[in-house]
């Protein structure tokens, strides 16, 4: 009996010193998973913050664009044309290249979500400015997409079409109203009422890239956060 009683201590030992082994190695396994997984995060995250500064590099260009567009359409619609810059010019500005073209560049963003990798990222924060960020510059890519509609049914055609027109009224471009109104002066209103109405659709364009700018940095600002 004493033997077997040995036996059953002696085998409850061994198993206990299995378990306790199992359970190292499953830890130090885990913890070599998660000293992997920060490391993948931290490469992600790197990544993540050159995509975003180029992103904003190119929104700051393209709303530099919008904006040399909008002190022209001001100008045009303004009635009030000076000498220091022909008509065409400022027609060309403000009509034809008033539409923006920004594209993010968020290629590892898009291959997180659509890898399911983001939930990598361990930060809450960072990943709901993630999905802001995601919204808002959905957000931009159909208004500039509406925008390109607008000005393709209303404004290109007509330029192409009295583009001459703009050059022929000379730097000066008179648009005082007369008493009775020549085929001049009725197409000096068809442009002025054209810019009016671009120039609206130029300023919105601007508070929505203000928008998305502001989603881009809160990423920034939640990256910073995220490193331990």
């Amino acid at each position: 009996m004493q033997r077997k009683l040995q036996t059953i201590k002696k085998g409850v030992i061994e198993l206990t010193v299995i378990v306790i082994g199992v359970l190292i190695a499953l830890w130090a396994d885990d913890l070599a998973t998660q000293r992997t997984a920060r490391k993948v995060e931290a490469l992600r995250i790197e990544a993540l913050r050159t995509n975003v500064d180029e992103t904003l590099s190119r929104l700051d260009n393209a709303r530099n664009g919008v904006k040399r567009a909008e002190q022209a359409l001001r100008i045009i619609s303004s009635m009030e044309l000076g000498s220091a810059q022909p008509a065409d010019s400022l027609f060309m500005t403000g009509i034809l290249y008033g539409t923006a073209d920004f594209f993010p560049e968020l290629n590892v963003y898009q291959d997180l979500k659509s890898s399911g990798e983001l939930g990598l990222l361990r930060n809450t924060k960072l990943r709901r400015a993630l999905a802001t960020m995601d919204a808002s510059l959905e957000r931009v890519e159909i208004y500039q997409a509406d925008l390109l509609e607008v000005q393709q049914l209303n404004y290109d055609r007509f330029a192409i079409e009295e583009l001459d027109l703009a050059q022929l009224m000379g730097a000066n471009l008179s648009l005082e109203i007369e008493d009775s109104l020549t085929n001049r002066s009725t197409d000096a209103l068809r442009i002025r009422n054209l810019a009016v109405f671009k120039l609206n659709l130029v300023m919105d364009l601007i508070a929505v890239y203000d928008r998305a700018e502001s989603s881009l940095l809160e990423v920034l600002e939640s990256m910073d956060s995220t490193i331990d």
